[in-house]
């Protein structure tokens, strides 16, 4: 047994007989002392948000027609999105502004999702990764927790941010495990240029394959097949160079092409968000203007990306650097459904990858599932809006997609590192106040989730406000336990409120992040992909510790070859990673971030989404650690035997759930100090 093992067995100052013999009076009471602990003057509020600038009037119309269906004030992270004129009541027959009565009835409203978590757990194995394959993220605040300090631990001005000097970055280069696909040298200004020459038609099993590729053909007829083929691009190209008078013509253009046919049975839910959530004028700037416009990005794809773009398999260490402007196509790409597969060998093949068209979002939600049809349509705004904006302004700026394996991941045991510095708070977001983090998405191990279908959680929430995360779809494979996916540069375009059913758009975001020498916002997302629990005790044996702890880990770590570290690096910031139909102990999975996050050098920023309880649990746990110098190695050691001394030995007396000692009250007793 190692020393550090050693010790933590030694913190243990009562027997297990008598441990076990206590009244769930005593736990209670052991688990609120270390509250005492508490050092004042170590809350505060959460940071300002930024307001950004209005729209042009020529298409308030449609920011309108987009904004039109939410209803409500406005919550704090959403002060940020523009501040358009006044809903039109007439859309949905909502008030234009929520009274308190009627905010509180939709808090309570958004807490009732038992019966999509039940569903979700059905649907686990399905194809389309659908709603819940990530996990739920917010919990709502009771009554008596609003005038609970905000937040605990060190203050949001002594995190570590990027753009604090912590790292230097070489002059933007491709090497071998960095493919750029921009044109180099860096212009300092304006689009960045593809790299120069003609399309080049890479057809194989290591490259994207794109739809303008000669490699898809179709018989020009189906009755005579003698009359030769005709590639799929021309079929596109042809399709969709039209004038769009209504969804119909939409579902027709895309029905020339499309191996399995699209007929308006696809296009429900589009048609429902133009008939009901718009007025004629707004929807016919829809089909007027921003089709058109995204039907020319798919046009100009190989002018584009004529570089092969690489697929980030398995086993990988690579980064991929594209233009946001190169993004935006393949994001119209996949909005026309142009990346479907072809036939069941192509099935097969991409079977490892995350779905790549939109198809999912436009179709109405099975009758089980017809509550989420509003929060679909909000989707899809957050879509809109993406390529408005890139309509009225071109995006200039990079985003890499880094696929991450670590080979030697720590001996979590034998680890002597102290505690890092947190700060938990049950106000605020990742994306808001871990604003320069490293910001964590609680991934699908098929990245994206249930983006592009029902799927509206934290991670399918995250890939709608910044829509260039939904480009890695296309070349990410499913992610292995030691394996992780980081994007740097990704730029926010819409505001939300909500999650689940009650997800709503609102409004347009403008985005204020800085950028750095490669011309990317200091925007980091890291995809960790938490496991799945059906019964939740068995999240606490050691094998699965150690699988959560190495995931985070991977994450977590600085080992990217293209930054030279200078100081210290960025905070890690996250919350209930897998805690919702995942199954995940909130308690187990903030200590194991935690530790992760100490063996990576980073503090952390922990968000508990509105549970003031919780933060106060999990900053007296932390104080209760600090206090007593534990290390890294020391807990890990505890938390590990917590299934052999409490877990398993429930499992088998058939005790019932409501007396089983908790995770915290068992290290508060092992871990109780000299």
């Amino acid at each position: 047994m190692s020393g550090n093992a050693d010790r933590a067995r030694n913190f243990r100052q009562i027997s297990l007989t008598n441990y076990f013999s206590r009244t769930r009076q005593d736990d209670a009471s052991a688990a609120q002392q270390p509250a005492q602990k508490r050092a004042s003057g170590n809350y505060g509020s959460s940071r300002s948000s930024r307001i950004t600038d209005p729209w042009d009037r020529l298409d308030e119309a449609f920011t309108r027609s987009l904004k039109s269906a939410t209803g409500g004030e406005q919550s704090d992270s959403s002060r940020q999105t523009v501040n358009s004129m006044d809903l039109d009541s007439s859309f949905t027959g909502m008030p234009s502004t929520s009274t308190s009565a009627n905010r509180k009835k939709n808090d309570c409203a958004s807490m009732d999702i038992s019966n999509d978590r039940a569903a979700a757990a059905l649907l686990n194995d399905s194809a389309e990764m659908d709603l819940d394959e990530s996990e739920d993220f917010i919990e709502l605040a009771n009554d008596g927790e609003q005038n609970a300090p905000s937040w605990s631990g060190v203050s949001l001005d002594q995190i570590v941010r990027n753009g604090s000097g912590s790292y230097a970055l070489p002059l933007l280069a491709t090497s071998p495990n960095h493919t750029v696909l921009v044109a180099l040298p860096l212009v300092t200004d304006g689009l960045p240029a593809p790299p120069p020459g003609s399309f080049v038609d890479a057809w194989d099993d290591v490259h994207v394959r794109m739809p303008c590729s000669s490699h898809l053909r179709r018989p020009k007829s189906a009755l005579y097949p003698q009359q030769g083929f005709i590639t799929r691009w021309e079929l596109i190209r042809n399709a969709i160079i039209r004038n769009f008078g209504s969804v119909k013509d939409f579902a027709a253009a895309v029905g020339e092409y499309h191996p399995r046919g699209f007929g308006m049975n696809r296009v429900g839910n589009l048609t429902v968000m133009l008939e009901k959530d718009m007025t004629q004028a707004e929807a016919e700037f829809f089909l007027k203007t921003i089709l058109p416009y995204a039907a020319n990005l798919v046009i100009e794809l190989p002018f584009a990306c004529p570089q092969p773009i690489p697929l980030l398999k398995s086993g990988m260490n690579h980064t991929i650097t594209l233009s946001q402007h190169q993004i935006a196509h393949l994001l119209a790409s996949m909005f026309f459904c142009t990346f479907h597969v072809e036939s069941d060998r192509d099935t097969e093949r991409v079977s490892g990858y995350p779905g790549a068209c939109f198809e999912g979002l436009f179709a109405l939600p099975t009758s089980s599932m017809a509550k989420r049809a509003s929060s679909i349509r909000e989707k899809l705004k957050c879509l809109l809006t993406y390529f408005h904006k890139t309509k009225q302004e071109r995006p200039n700026g990079l985003v890499s997609f880094t696929r991450r394996c670590v080979e030697v991941l720590p001996k979590w045991e034998d680890s002597s590192n102290a505690l890092p510095r947190v700060y938990i708070s049950h106000k605020g977001k990742i994306e808001d106040e871990g604003a320069g983090c490293l910001q964590v998405d609680f991934a699908n191990k098929m990245v994206g989730g249930g983006v592009l279908h029902r799927g509206c959680v934290q991670e399918e929430i995250r890939f709608v406000v910044y829509p260039e995360l939904i480009a890695s779809r296309l070349f990410t494979e499913c992610l292995k336990p030691n394996e992780c996916l980081i994007v740097t540069g990704v730029e926010r375009f819409s505001g939300y409120s909500g999650y689940g059913d009650t997800f709503k758009w609102t409004g347009p975001y403008m985005d204020a992040a800085v950028r750095d020498e490669w011309r990317r916002r200091q925007t980091q997302v890291v995809a960790i992909d938490a496991l799945r629990f059906g019964k939740t005790e068995e999240q606490f044996k050691p094998e699965f510790i150690r699988r959560e702890l190495n995931k985070a880990y991977v994450g977590f770590a600085r080992n990217l070859s293209d930054e030279k570290v200078l100081g210290p690096v960025t905070a890690v910031a996250t919350g209930n990673w897998g805690c919702g139909v995942f199954g995940g102990d909130k308690h187990l999975k903030f200590i194991i971030q935690m530790l992760a996050s100490a063996e990576a050098g980073r503090d952390m920023l922990y968000f508990t989404f509105g549970d003031a309880k919780l933060q106060e649990d999990l900053f007296a746990m932390y104080n209760h650690l600090v206090g007593l110098n534990a290390t890294v190695g020391d807990v890990f050691n505890v938390i590990c035997m917590y299934y052999g001394d409490v877990t398993r030995k429930q499992n088998t007396k058939g005790e019932r759930k409501s007396d089983s000692i908790s995770l915290f009250s068992y290290l508060y007793n092992c871990l109780s100090g000299p």
